[in-house]
């Protein structure tokens, strides 16, 4: 039931997606009747783990040996919802790459099936990196728990990590240590798992545009990709550098125990695309930093340098 109540709310996420709807407005609507409830209404790039699949399968299979075909179907369309979800992420980023991932690096943030843990079973990261290497992608993969050898093991769909590396993926798969040096030249950011650490509530929700040495600039300039948002060249501007261990550095660098978006924005490669496969980011304030930001059944952020 669980896994219905998941696929019940990404369905109505792509309607959302769709007809440029917000589905978290949705689902708040819908939560409020007290016959539903609120829980488990949170639209995500879908869910993983050993046992949901496994178990609604294992009634696909039971209605279908007591001959009930139209029951069997029912329950299958709960996993093909959950698949549906992952190839239209990877969908997604393609078409935002101009059709083509020849020669780009893709970053993905997260690689266990839900945050907290280092399990990585039929965790979406799986299928959305196979399908962004078929692609030619350039993959780095970020997450706190998960070891090397797992991701790789994993990809190749090992039960043990004993013996897996990248190059026995085709060499285009790296697992770096931080956020920031896996997104470092990255043509898109993509969140696969919700860990508190890519949340981006330390980040202000306004930046001084001077803060980010943007004073005189345009916002076409800014929503073109055109100049850097965070390290402008034509204003001198070293945002890493100035006012270096001050507070207001600290309160744009976000809390300690968060990714830090604004070395992020300084690493990729314009225009700074997002795509966040668990809606754990605030894409008003990453727009704000000049990333372009994707969430799952929400319409796109591109420029919020006017939405005071």
């Amino acid at each position: 039931m669980l896994a219905q109540r998941i696929s019940s709310i990404n369905s109505f996420s792509a309607i959302c997606e769709a007809i440029g709807a917000d589905v978290g407005d949705l689902a708040h609507a819908v939560g409020m009747d007290s016959r539903i409830g609120s829980r488990m209404l949170k639209p995500s790039v879908g869910f993983g783990g050993s046992c949901f699949k496994k178990d609604v399968l294992s009634l696909v299979y039971i209605a279908e040996s007591l001959h009930l075909p139209e029951v069997a179907q029912y329950w299958r369309s709960v996993v093909s919802i959950n698949e549906y979800q992952k190839d239209q992420i990877t969908k997604r980023i393609i078409l935002r790459l101009n059709n083509t991932l020849w020669g780009k690096t893709v970053a993905i943030l997260g690689f266990a099936y839900k945050k907290d843990t280092g399990d990585t079973r039929e965790s979406a990261a799986i299928s959305v990196i196979r399908q962004l290497l078929e692609e030619q992608a350039q993959i780095n993969v970020y997450d706190p728990k998960v070891s090397e050898e797992s991701v790789y093991a994993a990809l190749e769909g090992q039960r043990s990590s004993n013996h897996a590396t990248s190059e026995s993926i085709g060499g285009r798969v790296k697992v770096c240590s931080d956020a920031v040096t896996a997104c470092a030249n990255a043509s898109a950011v993509v969140i696969l798992t919700e860990w508190d650490e890519f949340r981006t509530d330390g980040l202000p929700s306004t930046v001084p545009r001077e803060s980010l040495g943007l004073a005189g600039v345009d916002d076409e300039d800014i929503a073109t990709g055109s100049i850097s948002p965070v390290s402008s060249k034509d204003s001198g501007v070293d945002i890493m550098m100035q006012g270096e261990g001050t507070e207001s550095q600290r309160a744009l660098s976000g809390m300690a125990d968060r990714v830090d978006w604004l070395s992020i924005a300084k690493v990729v490669r314009r225009p700074g695309l997002v795509f966040d496969g668990r809606n754990v980011v605030d894409p008003v304030r990453l727009a704000r930093l000049g990333f372009r930001v994707e969430c799952i059944g929400k319409p796109s952020i591109t420029d919020t340098w006017q939405a005071a």
